[in-house]
């Protein structure tokens, strides 16, 4: 049996839906009280935002609102100034997600949080 040809075949014409979701974005940064102050590049409080900035940047569903920033804030307590901000943010709706460099930013696990849980969970989604 002869195949058909294609060439005279009406293709079903294909429309993208040219509405994209976008989320409203934080970037949250922290430095720890042992590391404020010290001229570590990787670290820095200006390193990390702008690592963020570079990722938000480039996921066109992100949209930047604000950035939040700790310096010399220890990560063992959620007691932070900005820290305390952006949670409300979040509660009421004025953002809706949240990007760091590191997950650490947000809490440094201790020896005895690592012994108590056999593991760290990775990484902590909002």
């Amino acid at each position: 049996m002869a195949r058909k040809s294609r060439k005279n075949v009406s293709q079903p014409k294909v429309t993208a839906d040219t509405r994209q979701v976008s989320y409203v974005t934080a970037i949250y940064a922290r430095l720890s009280v042992e590391n404020s102050g010290k001229q570590d590049e990787g670290a820095s409080l200006e390193n990390q935002i702008d690592v963020c900035k570079e990722y938000v940047a480039g996921c066109p569903y992100l949209r930047l609102s604000e950035v939040y920033a700790d310096n010399g804030k220890t990560g063992t307590v959620f007691d932070r100034p900005a820290w305390n901000r952006l949670v409300d943010d979040v509660r009421t709706g004025k953002v809706e997600t949240i990007v760091v460099r590191d997950d650490c930013v947000i809490i440094e696990p201790t020896q005895k949080d690592l012994e108590n849980q056999g593991s760290v969970a990775g990484s902590i989604c909002f």
